[in-house]
């Protein structure tokens, strides 16, 4: 068992150091490898609470069901981190996303600030963003749901934006239809109590 352990080690040396070598011209980047033993959900979270970071990227094969949306350990991330996370599904790219879904349901709980680095991948690729609203009508909306929607309006300043709301049955599968339906390549969800969450989430 241990020496099938160390092989896995050195295969992910090798691909990490790949990986390195493609971004060695940039100085800008500096970066660490941390190799742990363990379940990965639990080394992780045990690993990154002593480390200050600002931003979670990992990659997902995905699950069916309920966690096609992002994958299941993936899901436990993002439930066990408080930081941004960038999901990258198997097989996906930039180099042909136009359009992208940010899902808000405008509650007070919502880290707002998280929107910055959305945001700023908005910009730098020149992407279109649909801000939708499920099962929600815009003319129920309390007035701190709308102060709270201005301030996401505020911060998609210069981004090519529609603030839209549609319903579906069912929440998670509504939300992957209409991503599906309109071609989305990028969806963004404020880590929120957003009720399809719990749902998608639980195995």
């Amino acid at each position: 068992m241990a020496g099938l352990l160390e092989n896995k080690e050195r295969s992910l040396k090798h691909a990490y150091q790949n990986l390195i070598e493609d971004f060695q011209e940039d100085e800008r980047i500096a970066f660490e490898f941390i190799s742990k033993r363990g379940l990965f959900e639990k080394e992780f979270l045990a690993t990154t609470k002593n480390i200050d970071f600002d931003l979670v990227c990992m990659a997902t094969k995905g699950a069916k069901g309920l966690d096609e949306l992002w994958g299941t350990k993936t899901a436990k991330m993002i439930k066990g981190i408080n930081s941004t996370m960038l999901v990258i599904p198997d097989n996906s790219t930039f180099s042909h996303i136009n359009r992208a879904v940010l899902v808000c349901d405008y509650s007070e709980k919502v880290d707002y600030d998280a929107l910055d680095f959305f945001a700023e991948i908005l910009r730098e690729h020149k992407l279109h963003v649909d801000v939708i609203t499920v099962n929600q009508e815009e003319k129920k909306m309390t007035a701190s749901e709308k102060a709270y929607r201005q301030l996401v309006k505020k911060k998609m300043q210069g981004i090519s934006a529609d603030f839209l709301f549609t319903s579906h049955e069912d929440l998670d599968r509504g939300i992957l239809q209409y991503c599906k339906n309109r071609c989305v390549g990028l969806v963004a969800v404020l880590n929120m109590k957003y009720g399809f969450l719990t749902k998608v989430f639980h195995e």
